[in-house]
Parts: C-alpha cells; structure tokens; sequence
C-alpha cells in the first residue's frame, strides 16, 4: 500500500513539473528577473500552508531547523554568547519551527519557550477568574519551586501547551501566508513597472534617387541601400518612369441629364437647395426664416389660426407658423382666433398677400413684466447690409416657447445686423377729454388708448395697444377692460372686454403684435 502511495505521489510530482515548464517559461518572460523573488515566495507559500494543513514536518527542513535551534540554545548557555542578535535570531529559528515542522514535532524542540510564553500568557488579568487556567498556574507554581504535581496535573498542562502551540502555528502560517502573497503582488506589479525586456527602434531614412533601375524583387536594405536606390517594386501602364515619374494624360467625354440631386456635385451643399428638379442658391446671410414645415400654403378662405396655451378669452401664447411659400387671396383673411401675445411668419420663399394679414382686435390682455418679458423689451436680431448693431442672441422671453424656440435658431449679429425692438410697454392712454387722443407707441409698442368722455385710455405694451377710455371710467391696464360709460347718450371704450355704455358698449379687442420674417418677397 505504500508503495502505491509512493508510486502516486512520484507521478504527481513528475506531472506537476511537466507543467511547471511551460509556466516557467511564460513566467521568464513576463517577469524577466522578478521570477526568482516570485517563485521563491510561491514555494515558501506553498510549503507553509502544506505544512500546517496535512500537520507534517517538511523533509530536509525538520532535521536542519531542530540542529540549529538546539546549537544556538546550546550557545546561549555561555554569557558571552547571550547578546541580542542571538536571542532574536533563536525567536526567528523557532517561528521557522512553527512554520515547517509538525504540531508534534515542533512542541518538542520548542517546549521550553512555549512554556515561558504560556506562562506568560495565562497569568494575564483577563485569565484570572478562569478556574481550569487556575489549575494550571497551580502546577505551574509547583513545578517552579521543585515540587512534583499529581499525574493528571502534569498531563491537562501538557495538553494546554499543545493546544498553544498550534494555535502559535496557526497564527505564524496565516501571517507568513499574508505576508508571502503580499510579496508575491508586489513582485508582480514591480515586474510590470520595470519591465525585463523593453523593445527597442531605430529610425533610418532611405532616399529614391531616380527610377532607371526597372522593376526588382531586392528589398533595400539600411546596412547598404538608404542612398542612391533605383529601383521598384513594380508600376501601372499610366505611369512612365526613368530619372523621373511622370503620369499619363487622357480624356473623356460624357452628357449629364440634369434632372436630379445626384447629377449636381455641390461646392458647398449648405448653400444650394434642389428640389423637383429645380436648383437654386439659398441666401448668404445668416438670417433665419423658419424651416418651411407648414409647406406651400394658399389662404382662399378667412383663417383663425389657433392660439396655443390660451389663457381665459384674452390671452394666450405667441401663434408661429414656418411657411415655405404663403399666398393670401383678394378679400381673404388670416388672423387668430382670440386675443394673444401676438403672431410670427415664417416664410422661406415668397409671401403674396392680396387679401389682409391682420392682428387687428387681437391685443392680449396680459402684464408684460409677469409674463416674463426681459426689462429690454422684445427684441428680434438680423443680418443687414450697413447694419451696426451687435447683440448674441433675439429675446422673445414671455412670447411662448413655440416663439423663442424658433428664434434660438438665429445666429448672432456683430455690428452688422439690426435689433428690431418692441418695448415692454408703450406709449400713455389719452386724457379724460376726448379730444386728447392716446399718444403712438415708440420702438413698436403699442399705443396707448383713447380717452373717453370723463374716463383715461390706458398704455399700450408689447402685445397689445392701450384700451379705451369710458364716457364716465378709465380703461384696464394692459390692454384690459375699456372704460364704461353709465351717463345718457354715451358709449363705453374699446378693450378686452369692450366697456359697456347707456347709449353703446366698447367693441371688444386691442391692437396686436405681428411679426414676419422672409427671406423672398
């Protein structure tokens, strides 16, 4: 049976060395000369942990570390020997005991030292209220002062310092391990900082002097070929070569229908457009003139275009529209369907208007400042010839989204553009005589209402003109409520609502804001 045992083991270690060898040498050339500390660390490893888990003493090792051990113990009998260096290199010798000898044979080389510990040990103050630790420092005691214990004393302190010793074992293989792996990375990650084997480049230059050698197989060299080479690998019918090269000339012809996108190679395809089968060049200015989603529109029929985000009858957000080509028709026409911010027109191409493009009565009824308009007013930015003004950016702030998304698409103006501006609010209401009108609204505010018979007009502001005055009550404010009149024979004034009055109520509405942007007109 042992000799299977033996027979196994043998093969084993013959297989596990076969497989070392191609390790080894992938390891050499990763590592270089790391290998050496690498290796050694994986063997002290490997022999420690083989050691303490199948509890043997390692061959070669028992024998060398117990004649050692017990030379140097022997030496520190003698008060010369007994200095510092030797006492620690003892510890060391008996760590090393630890590690590589079995639990039984390393408790009976080290016995006398792990009694000294031991004692050491068990008389600390958290061991004393502990009896059988009390038992033991009993025969401890006796056997101190030469006196002989009972038999069953003798054999529980041995077992107590059997079982310390290989608790000492574990502890000294858990660290060594720790400390060996910790080793090992290190060897590993130092290999790859200062790596064995770096390449290495040279850089030469060869010079073509002329071409008369022909075509050849032969490889310049640097050792013989950088200067003066002739020769090629091989060239095409096109190409004519001696002391130069030169290539050959030819012509064609061929007739293009010009009917599509393909057929045209563009420049610049930013600058052109085609479309059914008709090319053109787009605007060089850097204007916008909305993206021409609502397509060819033809208005033949009076038009509401609806207000977004209505607020009440009298208020909503800016309506924007993105025509390519828009055509109103004679008698016709295109306005919102209830009061809002105001409307912008986009159109890329052509605007006809032969009917009426209005915002008339479509004033909203809205505080400017609330709604969000900058301190600056509405402000729209464009390119145009001998324009001076310099601003980054339009600012339709309160107009809506649709509105200021739309305007982000334009690009900035540096003193050559202009800044078309509507102010936040407008020009004063007229005075309670009605022969004081309202005034004009400056920079494309709205102007301010009419007074009426004993009431004020109110101010205009960007989206909307002053409401009217009353026989006998101001106007509302932001193009509100026109003012009333309850005296005989007189009317209310123009407003969102309309003021009421004994003889005639105000027409309802205010003045609002249009905006168009085009680039062909």
């Amino acid at each position: 049976m042992k000799m299977i045992q033996k027979l196994i083991w043998g093969l084993s270690l013959c297989l596990a060395l076969l497989l070392a060898i191609p390790v080894l040498i992938f390891l050499w050339f990763l590592l270089g000369g790391w290998i050496i500390p690498t290796l050694l660390f994986i063997i002290l490893a490997t022999l420690t942990l083989i050691s303490y888990y199948k509890d043997i003493s390692i061959p070669v090792l028992r024998k060398l570390l117990k004649r050692e051990y017990l030379r140097v113990k022997f030496s520190l009998n003698n008060k010369r020997n007994r200095t510092n260096l030797n006492k620690l290199y003892l510890k060391f010798l008996s760590y090393l005991i630890l590690l590589f000898k079995s639990s039984e044979h390393s408790y009976l080389v080290i016995k006398e030292e792990l009694l000294d510990k031991f004692t050491k040990t068990i008389h600390k103050p958290k061991h004393q209220d502990n009896e059988k630790l009390n038992k033991v420092k009993d025969t401890l005691s006796k056997l101190k002062k030469g006196e002989q214990p009972n038999e069953q004393a003798t054999l529980e302190l041995e077992n107590y310092l059997f079982q310390f010793n290989k608790h000492k074992q574990k502890t000294a293989t858990l660290t060594s391990v720790t400390a060996l792996v910790a080793l090992i990375m290190v060897s590993l990650v130092s290999s790859l900082i200062f790596p064995a084997f770096l390449t290495k480049a040279a850089t030469y230059n060869f010079t073509q002097a002329t071409w008369s050698g022909g075509t050849s197989a032969t490889v310049a060299t640097h050792t013989s070929n950088q200067s003066d080479w002739d020769k090629y690998t091989s060239k095409d019918t096109n190409v004519s070569v001696g002391t130069t090269m030169t290539l050959a000339t030819s012509s064609s012809t061929s007739s293009i229908d010009f009917t599509t996108e393909g057929n045209y190679t563009q420049e610049d395809s930013s600058k052109t457009e085609f479309s059914s089968g008709v090319i053109k060049l787009q605007s060089l200015s850097g204007n916008y003139f909305g993206e021409g989603t609502d397509g060819d529109v033809t208005i033949s029929s009076n038009t509401d275009l609806t207000v977004p985000n209505k607020d009440g009858s009298y208020n909503g957000d800016m309506v924007v529209k993105h025509y390519n080509s828009l055509t109103i028709n004679e008698s016709v026409t295109l306005t919102t369907d209830q009061p809002g911010k105001g409307m912008m027109i986009y159109v890329k191409e052509d605007l006809t208007v032969n009917g009426t493009l209005s915002m008339t009565a479509r004033g909203a009824y809205v505080n400017p400042e609330t709604a969000g308009v900058s301190s600056t007013g509405l402000r729209i930015i464009r390119e145009k010839s001998g324009g001076t003004d310099t601003l980054s950016a339009s600012d339709l702030a309160g107009c809506g989204t649709a509105a200021t998304t739309a305007e982000a698409n334009q690009g900035a103006i540096s003193s050559n553009g202009t800044i078309f501006k509507v102010e936040r609010m407008g020009a004063a209401g007229g005075g309670p005589d009605w022969r004081t009108p309202g005034q004009s609204g400056d920079y494309m505010s709205g102007g301010g209402g009419g007074g009426g018979g004993g009431g004020m007009g109110a101010q205009g502001t960007c989206f909307s003109g002053g409401s009217a005055g009353g026989g006998s009550s101001n106007a509302t404010s932001y193009g509100g409520q026109g003012g009333s009149c309850s005296k005989a024979g007189c009317g209310g004034g123009a407003g969102n609502p309309g003021g009421t009055g004994v003889n005639a109520n105000g027409p309802d509405g205010t003045g609002g804001l249009l905006e168009y942007s085009l680039e062909f007109l």
